[in-house]
């Protein structure tokens, strides 16, 4: 998955080297602000990603909880 100090600097140079051949081919505007914006796009995504895998996690460990309950219980009303 990796940590935040790996992806913001590769994201970083991405948008360098985009910006870069921009500039190098005169295909449309090389602006150093679409490299911060890039950056913190990066951050803010990453940040929802460990948001989303947080929620997902703690669902899946209650729906298996849930259901280890309900085993339990099944298998008590099957004894009695």
């Amino acid at each position: 998955m990796g940590h935040i100090l790996t992806w913001l600097p590769a994201a970083t140079a991405c948008s360098v080297c985009i910006e870069y051949l921009q500039l190098r081919w005169q295909i449309g505007f090389c602006q150093l602000d679409d490299v911060a914006d890039n950056s913190v796009g990066c951050l803010i995504g990453f940040l929802i990603f460990l948001m989303l895998r947080d929620i997902f996690l703690f669902t899946v460990m209650l729906l298996r909880f849930i259901l280890k309950r309900a085993g339990r219980l099944v298998f008590l009303e099957k004894v009695r």
